[in-house]
């Protein structure tokens, strides 16, 4: 004969029930954020994905802090992928595709700033503090663009830089108008070369290999003038005051200074 189960007999039931699946569920809840927490866990597959989705997923898989407005990382992208991509190359795909759309990823603080900022080329030239640098302190340049060793994350650098040169031996205005005339250092149109006379500085700011480059053209130009060698000659064909006069107009074309001695025994 059948009796419907007590409650007492039911509630007993339904905790075994719910114990059961909270056994099976919970340890593939705590592997999933597992796996979120791990770099190099979270794949990227090919096929149509948002901005912002590549942003998180870089930043997520690679630890590195990013801050960004979600209203410049709407536009999709495509990606064919067939092997899949390291650690690594998920970094310079998402700079790369950034860049693509006129965006960086910049430490808008200077070189200590922990967070990464995905902003406009332009807005990261106004905004970004100078990062001093030296000739010791640039990377080699190498042809697969790998930079120097960040502080923070080496293996994840910013896409820009905004470096300032000092300069010594040259004027300031020259070396920055040099620069920004030479065709390839800097790209266009968002990349700069910025006078500082009050410094003595030369301030670039560009994506990050054009930044060292044009960096690298201005300590070439800045070096002391060559050794001034005096030379007497005896003028036959024009008087020694005029020789002179046009040899400083001469001089006066270049970055030198031309010393003459005359006298009265050379006009004879």
């Amino acid at each position: 004969m059948w009796r419907p189960a007590s409650p007492t007999r039911v509630a007993a039931m339904s905790l075994c029930a719910w114990l059961a699946l909270s056994a099976a569920v919970l340890p593939l809840a705590a592997q999933t954020d597992q796996d979120a927490r791990e770099p190099g866990s979270l794949q990227l597959t090919s096929g149509s994905i948002e901005l912002a989705r590549l942003v998180d997923l870089a930043s997520q898989r690679l630890g590195v802090r990013v801050t960004y407005d979600e209203q410049l990382l709407k536009a999709k992208v495509t990606l064919r992928l067939p092997n899949g991509i390291d650690d690594r190359g998920l970094w310079e795909l998402t700079n790369r595709v950034l860049a693509e759309q006129g965006l960086v990823t910049a430490r808008l603080g200077g070189a200590d700033d922990p967070a990464l900022a995905i902003v406009k080329l332009l807005t990261a030239v106004q905004l970004a503090q100078p990062e001093p640098i030296t000739r010791e302190q640039l990377p080699e340049e190498r042809q697969d663009g790998a930079g120097n060793v960040d502080s923070l994350f080496p293996q994840y650098l910013p896409s820009f830089r905004k470096l300032s040169v000092r300069v010594m031996h040259v004027p300031v205005r020259d070396v920055a108008a040099a620069v920004g005339g030479v065709g390839g250092l800097l790209s266009k149109p968002g990349g700069v070369a910025m006078e500082e006379p009050a410094t003595g500085t030369v301030i670039i700011a560009d994506f990050r290999g054009h930044a060292e480059r044009a960096a690298r053209a201005v300590m070439a130009m800045d070096v002391p003038s060559v050794e001034v060698r005096i030379v007497e000659h005896r003028c036959v064909h024009l008087a020694a005051a005029e020789l002179s006069a046009i040899a400083m107009q001469v001089m006066g074309k270049r970055d030198g200074f031309c010393l003459l001695y005359t006298s009265d025994a050379a006009d004879e």
